[in-house]
């Protein structure tokens, strides 16, 4: 995919980012920067025209400081652009590869944040079903921000879900089992998986392929280091309860010990002898569910339908197309 020199009223500084079809760039408009996903218009068809859509609508309803903010939409004659907030400091996949891992107190700083955009996300019968390191971001304060919705889904009054999750590194026993799953308590599974290799490294699986750590997943118990404190074990063994009837909900979380200020020390100044953490880490316990610096102007519903009309447009022509290309090629071809 070349890159533009402006998109919109958007000057594109460098590409930040690329997805199997589309590419993120650092783009800036009046001082402040963006990140703008560049998806290619012929990568939208019939099969994933309706999950697109979905993606932009989910997106558009979320409103959290931990959340990434969906600013813009645009469209050109090859492609669709979402601009998003710029978060500078990249994901938690990155700090990972950088920092091989992270202390309890900076991990709970990150789980507190994951927590309180989750239940902001569920209480809008949403599931985002795709929680890892790589979909939590980093602001330039600190904050954690959830991103990309191209997997979440809503859910009714009994929070059941079929559709299958994401990364099979970070999906859920149930969800594995392609069976009816809950959409609130999948997310929690992911996040727990998300914090043990936030602490540790690497996740809890030791399989060589999909099949194999699907069947781990499903089958076998996690074992968490002994250097591990007692509070934060606990924690995380309750969101990798496999039965998700009795795993720990959002709610339980809040109350539990480890994330108690008055039991453990919330500091994140506290750099553990043996473990490395992200970056400043008292920064990051300043800014504790703080809004960002900057606060965009919020895509709007009028905007979104318009986009949307657009997308539909777009791929109405192309089958008009498609079949006039096949009439003209049947003709050809009469004896």
């Amino acid at each position: 995919m070349q890159l533009k020199r402006n998109i919109g009223s958007y000057r594109v500084l460098k590409t930040i980012g690329h997805g199997t079809f589309s590419e993120v760039v650092l783009a800036a408009n009046k001082g402040e920067l963006y990140a703008i996903k560049t998806i290619d218009r012929k990568t939208i068809t019939d099969s994933n025209e309706a999950a697109f859509e979905n993606e932009i609508r989910i997106h558009q309803k979320m409103r959290h400081q931990n959340i990434t903010e969906l600013i813009d939409l645009l469209v050109d004659e090859n492609n669709y652009y979402l601009v998003l907030e710029y978060c500078s400091r990249g994901d938690l996949a990155t700090f990972l590869v950088q920092n091989r891992a992270c202390n309890e107190a900076t991990v709970k700083e990150i789980a507190r944040q994951v927590l309180s955009a989750l239940e902001y996300i569920h209480s809008h019968n949403i599931s985002h079903r795709d929680i890892k390191p790589e979909n939590l971001l980093i602001d330039s304060l600190f904050n954690i921000k959830i991103t990309d919705f191209g997997l979440s889904d809503f859910f009714g009054e009994d929070c059941l879900m079929s559709r299958s999750c994401g990364s099979v590194l970070f999906a859920s026993p149930e969800c594995l089992s392609y069976e009816p799953y809950n959409g609130k308590t999948t997310d929690l599974w992911s996040l727990g998986v998300t914090l043990f290799t936030l602490l540790t490294g690497s996740t809890p699986w030791h399989g060589n392929d999909e099949r194999s750590v699907a069947e781990e997943i499903r089958t076998e118990e996690v074992r968490l280091p002994r250097w591990i404190s007692p509070y934060c074990s606990d924690f995380i063994s309750r969101l990798l309860i496999k039965d998700w009837r009795k795993r720990m909900t959002i709610e339980e979380a809040y109350k539990h010990s480890w994330l108690d200020e008055n039991q453990t020390n919330n500091s994140l100044s506290y750099i553990s002898k043996n473990r490395n953490c992200l970056y400043n880490e008292s920064k990051l316990a300043n800014s504790s569910i703080k809004p960002s610096e900057r606060r965009s102007s919020h895509l709007t519903e009028e905007k979104l339908e318009s986009f949307i009309k657009e997308i539909r447009e777009v791929e109405k022509k192309r089958k008009i197309a498609v079949a006039s290309t096949e009439s003209v090629l049947d003709f050809v071809n009469v004896p």
